[in-house]
């Protein structure tokens, strides 16, 4: 855990490693840019949070919490949706209250660890899997 802990600021991070935040998230640069980005907006945006459930170890499944971007893409010539994970954790209760919980707190500890900021998200998207409903 120490080897992979936070450093004190963004400066200090390594672009390719992934940093432990609390016992089970994961976060990298790049992340901690984008959390960043999003304390900066002036406009409503949703978190989107889902288990990746090809992506497991055991029992664990490994979830990611993050928004979405339409942007044009000018050799298409067409909108393109693109997901910005902003925080991984590996979870046994696979995509129950208490995992959300777990994400949102290592997410806002991020924010506040480098930012000093709070997170605003307008809405938390959970997809739904065999028909029932989120949490």
């Amino acid at each position: 855990m120490r080897e992979h802990a936070l450093p004190p600021t963004r400066e200090e991070m390594d672009e390719g490693k992934m940093y432990a935040v609390d016992l089970l998230g994961l976060v990298m640069f790049h992340n901690v840019l984008w959390i960043g980005q999003l304390l900066e907006c002036r406009w409503s945006w949703p978190l989107h949070g889902d288990g990746k459930h090809k992506l497991h170890h055991g029992r664990w499944i490994l979830m990611t919490f993050g928004t979405h971007t339409l942007f044009w893409d000018t050799q298409i010539k067409s909108y393109v949706h693109r997901f910005i994970p902003l925080i991984y954790i590996f979870s046994k209760e696979h995509e129950t209250l208490e995992s959300v919980r777990l994400s949102m707190d290592c997410l806002q500890f991020v924010a506040d660890h480098f930012y000093g900021a709070r997170l605003q998200p307008a809405a938390l998207i959970r997809r739904l899997y065999a028909g029932h409903a989120a949490d």
